[in-house]
């Protein structure tokens, strides 16, 4: 790397991709931030306050990681990026290393929020974003680059122009925003920079199919419930390994979702889930009756009463009128 970011400051979005960054480049603990939130699901309403975002997001974060219900960003004291925003501050550069998939996406554009609200110069704000590992199959996440990939195909660090910037900005005030209207109209007049429209693009899938009244994880969990079930482990590695390149969901979060196509969730549940429930490996689904008939395309009734999920700052629930993803694009019912 260029000897003028030796003092460089580091941005990631997980551990996984710390400790490969420090494989490869030698980049010690101190100079490494690491966001302690997947930032791209779960709910993510917009407020000034940092310490409002951080209860909201730990409080789901406890949802979701059932082997850690008392989870805290304390956690990441030393090098947590909120823990640590002030670090920001310091006179050096701040590398984000970056995909084209939507949480990492969506970390160059909290960036540039904290930037923007703590007054920083966006010209110490730099970017290495890898593309395609192959030409028809791109990164999916920096954390999924070996030591060696990234020692031999690291792309140079650039600054964003003054229009990515604002860009990025309109990109989280969207995602944050409570109206899906919101989402609707930055996909109608595009972006410039297609990378970010076309990770905001997978915003869509988030909500439920006019045709199943589910998002397309959810569908997708079902789908290889019916070719792979049972453990649940199973099901939610095929899914990941099938998901698209721009919206790569953990699998704690596909292990929550599954739980929540269960019966202790819905009216009419879509599986039967038994063993331990708190172990995707000790965890097993099977499809229900029901379950099988939305899988197979019949016509069914939507459960409404049974939608309560957020997709960034849209909070989806009985009492509003849902929008319903129909193919490709988001409508409001009439």
């Amino acid at each position: 790397m260029n000897s003028k970011f030796d003092q460089a400051l580091h941005v990631v979005s997980s551990e996984s991709a710390a400790g490969t960054l420090k494989v490869a480049l030698g980049i010690p603990r101190n100079r490494l931030l690491i966001s302690e939130d997947p930032l791209s699901y779960g709910p993510a309403p917009a407020t000034d306050d940092l310490l409002d975002w951080r209860l909201i997001r730990e409080k789901f974060l406890q949802g979701i990681y059932l082997d850690w219900p008392d989870f805290t960003m304390d956690h990441y004291s030393e090098n947590g990026l909120l823990n640590n925003i002030t670090s920001l501050a310091k006179d050096k550069p701040i590398i984000v290393w970056a995909s084209p998939g939507l949480g990492e996406q969506l970390l160059i554009a909290w960036l540039t929020v904290l930037f923007d609200r703590l007054n920083l110069d966006f010209s110490r704000l730099l970017v290495i974003q890898f593309e395609c590992l192959k030409p028809n199959q791109a990164v999916r996440a920096v954390a999924e680059l070996s030591p060696q990939y990234i020692q031999q195909n690291s792309p140079d660090a650039r600054s964003l122009s003054g229009q990515e910037v604002d860009e990025y900005l309109q990109a989280w005030r969207t995602y944050t925003s409570s109206d899906p209207k919101d989402l609707m109209r930055l996909l109608s007049r595009k972006l410039d920079n297609s990378t970010l429209f076309n990770a905001m693009r997978q915003l869509v899938y988030r909500y439920p199919s006019v045709e199943t009244g589910l998002c397309r994880h959810d569908e997708d969990l079902l789908r290889n419930t019916g070719t792979h079930g049972h453990v649940a482990a199973r099901i939610i590695g095929q899914t990941m390994g099938a998901s698209d390149d721009r919206d790569i969901p953990g699998d704690d979060y596909l292990f929550y979702r599954l739980q929540r196509l269960g019966q202790s969730y819905r009216s009419r549940p879509l599986l039967t889930l038994t063993g331990d429930c708190k172990s995707m490996r000790s965890c097993y689904a099977k499809l229900t009756e029901y379950g099988q008939e939305v899988l197979d395309g019949n016509p069914v009734d939507l459960q409404t009463d049974d939608i309560d999920d957020w997709i960034g700052g849209v909070h989806l629930r009985k009492e509003m009128n849902i929008p319903l993803r129909i193919k490709d694009e988001l409508c409001l019912p009439v």
